[in-house]
């Protein structure tokens, strides 16, 4: 919610928001009240575990997975630390030089 919010203060227009069909979003009512009534969003449902649907995103998802888990077993930290590492792992990323941004 907060996301939203903050992307349509800077003048993103976000009208839907895509979740997996397979997966517990999908399920969720009161995922869909919220959306609906709070955000005047649409929730739109792709195939469950079809990267044809989403492919740029997944790729994403799991190039900051490995990165996560590489820095957590790097260091020896417990799973419990997985949320910074994946907050560092996402700072690395959106500071990292990649061919659409050159």
């Amino acid at each position: 919610m907060f996301l939203v919010h903050n992307l349509r203060f800077q003048n993103y227009p976000v009208n839907a928001i895509c979740v997996d069909e397979g997966g517990e979003l999908a399920q969720s009512t009161e995922l869909m009240k919220m959306c609906h009534d709070s955000l005047a969003m649409v929730v739109q449902t792709t195939g469950g575990h079809n990267l044809t649907m989403n492919g740029k995103v997944e790729v994403t998802h799991k190039t900051l997975k490995q990165m996560t888990w590489a820095m957590l077993v790097s260091v020896g930290l417990p799973d419990s630390f997985w949320c910074f590492a994946l907050q560092y792992a996402v700072f690395i990323h959106n500071n990292f030089l990649h061919m659409s941004t050159k």
